[in-house]
């Protein structure tokens, strides 16, 4: 018995440090990390005639149960709350249900188009885009490209050339970009991973100038480390976030062995001294715990704002539970490069949210994989951060859009968005200098392929405007041989604003869509579009009263 009780205790002791340990995670100092400089303009261009790389397939969710929690909730999506439809906001496009505006609409309307990303191997190729104020710079999971301000000039190169990845780490995954309006540079940011030998690895790419032509810095970083502790883990779902004085890359560690979740990572760099090429020491957070009364969900997957704010030297996280709920956690860096500080986090509370069921789209039986709720990229500027993901909305999908004041968590917009009958998915949103939201997402229907929009909304709107078609789908996704692969050229992805101001952000990210037998396939190319602010404002369609609907397929 005695020794019973010692074992116990001696448990009881290992858990205690363990959960304190989690709580307040100390900052684990790193290595030294040298950069390599390079021209883009040296660079070959891809051969069109040659595929790219395919990436390994890897775990979409934190764990079996969770996934299984996810598609379960898909499939059955809950009777909309009354919280969910106060909260409501019909699109009123013209669209195939035949609504129309009783005004003409004052969303972003598109200007000038141009080809993005060849997508590869991907529907959608998680493209992103960058536009600083001579070119315009575009990632994905195959390839970057750069184009003019007028879609001329278009340059694609392999991402695994653009990023220098050795032929032997195999292809990048979920490159993403971003342009540093206040200080004039292109950041990109892509990881590789394998086995055999192990590899987990975070490329850093930031232009020299505001060119995204001309000459760039390259870091690369290994994530199986945490500080310089050697782990048999790896870094997934990673985000890029930005301060005056920092940046951030977050990833989610999962094991080689198993490819189970083990814990969150955030790992801090100096901003400025990876804007000037500097040998970079960096600070690792890992294994941090959710607040209390949360589980995995309220980490997993924690990301990080590009704060627009010049000046503010805090980093904003913010996790939303990939299964849904009534909150979502925000926590904050703050501190030096050298020196950080995480916070414990906080829950906010928000209108009920689930995983969006998949997409009915026309021409084929076969939906169109939405995933989960996890956000895609997303801001802060003037302490209002500013967020989008996807929820169930009954039987069909819609948009959310949330905006909080940072500097006491009140919730300054919490709105869905949709159209009953029809699907919105995969949002990406984006804030101007003077608070212009402009929010971009893909929809389908029984009567429509999987088609690109966009909205907005002004500072003085009280709600969303009705929606304006970018770029109208041309085919049906189909399961074919194992993979899924379009017909014809998809939809327009991340609308950018016209005309910029300093610190106006240019990135939005999408989210991968995967099927049953994993990955999905395409040659097609990635379509981009302009946006600009229409000049005639009229009021804000009222918002009709949205019955619950059933499960039924529309």
């Amino acid at each position: 018995m005695k020794r019973l009780l010692q074992g116990a205790t001696a448990l009881l002791v290992l858990l205690v440090s363990t959960v304190a340990f989690a709580a307040d995670p100390t900052p684990m100092r790193g290595e030294s990390i040298k950069p390599r400089a390079f021209e883009l303009r040296a660079l070959p261009q891809h051969d069109p005639s040659q595929p790219y790389r395919a990436s390994k397939r890897k775990p979409e969710g934190m764990n079996a149960a969770a996934e299984a929690r996810v598609e379960a909730a898909k499939r059955n999506p809950a009777t909309p709350g009354a919280d969910l439809l106060r909260s409501f906001t019909q699109d009123r496009t013209t669209g195939t249900l035949g609504f129309r505006a009783q005004a003409e609409p004052t969303a972003p309307v598109a200007n000038a188009g141009f080809e993005g990303i060849s997508q590869g191997a991907y529907i959608p190729g998680e493209p992103t885009v960058a536009a600083g104020p001579l070119n315009i710079f575009t990632a994905g999971n195959s390839s970057v490209t750069i184009t003019d301000k007028d879609g001329t000039n278009r340059v694609e190169i392999d991402g695994q050339v653009f990023f220098g990845v050795p032929v032997a780490e195999d292809a990048i995954s979920d490159a993403q970009c971003y342009y540093d309006a206040i200080r004039g540079r292109f950041v990109a940011l892509c990881f590789t991973w394998g086995t055999g030998p192990n590899l987990s690895n975070f490329y850093l790419a930031i232009s020299k100038t505001n060119d995204a032509r001309g000459a760039w810095w390259l870091y690369k970083f290994d994530m199986t480390k945490d500080g310089t502790t050697q782990t048999s883990n790896w870094s997934d779902y990673q985000s890029l976030g930005i301060s005056d004085d920092k940046i951030a890359m977050t990833g989610q560690q999962f094991t080689f062995a198993a490819d189970a979740y083990v814990y969150q990572k955030i790992r801090i760099i100096d901003r400025a001294a990876a804007y000037s090429g500097q040998t970079l020491s960096y600070v690792d957070f890992v294994n941090f715990a959710w607040p209390t009364g949360g589980d995995d969900s309220d980490v997993f997957v924690t990301k990080a704002a590009r704060n627009l704010t010049a000046g503010d030297n805090t980093i904003h996280l913010f996790c939303v539970r990939v299964d849904g709920g009534t909150r979502v956690t925000y926590r904050t860096v703050t501190g030096t490069p050298a020196a950080p500080s995480l916070s414990a986090g906080n829950f906010v509370t928000v209108a009920s949210y689930s995983p969006p069921p998949d997409a009915v789209q026309k021409g084929s039986a076969t939906l169109v994989a939405t995933n989960d709720c996890r956000p895609t990229d997303f801001y802060v500027r003037n302490g209002e951060l500013l967020c989008s993901w996807h929820t169930a909305s009954g039987a069909y999908s819609a948009i959310r859009l949330f905006k909080m004041r940072t500097s006491d968590r009140s919730v300054l917009i919490d709105e869905t968005y949709g159209s009953t009958g029809s699907f919105y998915y995969y949002p990406a949103v984006t804030m101007d200098s003077v608070g212009t939201i402009f929010l971009g997402f893909d929809r389908s229907s029984a009567t429509e392929y999987p088609s690109s929009y966009i909205t907005g909304k002004r500072r003085g709107d009280a709600t969303l405007q009705p929606s304006v078609l970018l770029k109208a789908g041309t085919s049906s996704t189909a399961h074919r041989a194992g993979v899924t692969t379009p017909a014809s050229t998809t939809t327009p992805r991340c609308p950018v604003p016209a005309a910029q101001s300093p610190g106006t952000p240019a990135s939005t990210r999408r989210a991968r869509t995967r099927s049953a037998s994993g990955r999905t396939s395409s040659r097609s190319r990635t379509g981009r579009s302009r946006a600009a602010w229409s000049r005639t404002a009229t009021a804000p369609p009222a918002r009709p009263a949205i019955a619950p609907r059933s499960r039924a397929t529309p």
